[in-house]
């Protein structure tokens, strides 16, 4: 795990990237990880509450031009898949279809949701390197 942390801190770096956003799903053991390569985690929790407010506010974002992707054909499948279904409380769901994933429209959505939030940030970006996403 060390050495796949380290390959990630030298990919940020090669960004100039000094923090990045995580959930909070193996946040602690991660962040002390990226913590050794000099590199801080923010943790934005993510629960079955917040995650349907944060998948509006990215398509939203994409429907206002706020968010562009890029031409990552396994994210956008995974965001073309996805499906909301309302709860017998009146809530949400959204989610992958059974067998599939959403591991990197979850991603999406979670970066794109940090960076309205941090809205002082000259910038912000999402990058894709070899398949991974990093901001």
């Amino acid at each position: 795990m060390g050495q796949v942390v380290a390959e990630i801190a030298t990919i940020l770096k090669s960004y100039k990237i000094k923090q990045v956003t995580g959930d909070q799903f193996g946040a602690q053991f991660l962040r002390e990880l990226l913590a050794q390569q000099r590199i801080d985690m923010k943790i934005l929790p993510f629960t079955a509450r917040s995650k349907p407010e944060i998948m509006l506010d990215f398509k939203l974002a994409l429907s206002q031009g706020r968010v562009r992707l890029l031409d990552h054909p396994e994210s956008l499948r995974e965001l073309r898949s996805l499906e909301s279904k309302r709860t017998s409380g009146g809530h949400f769901t959204i989610s992958a279809p059974r067998n599939l994933h959403d591991d990197l429209a979850i991603v999406l959505a979670l970066l794109s949701f940090e960076c309205k939030k941090n809205q002082e940030e000259p910038f912000c970006f999402i990058a894709a390197q070899g398949g991974r996403i990093i901001r």
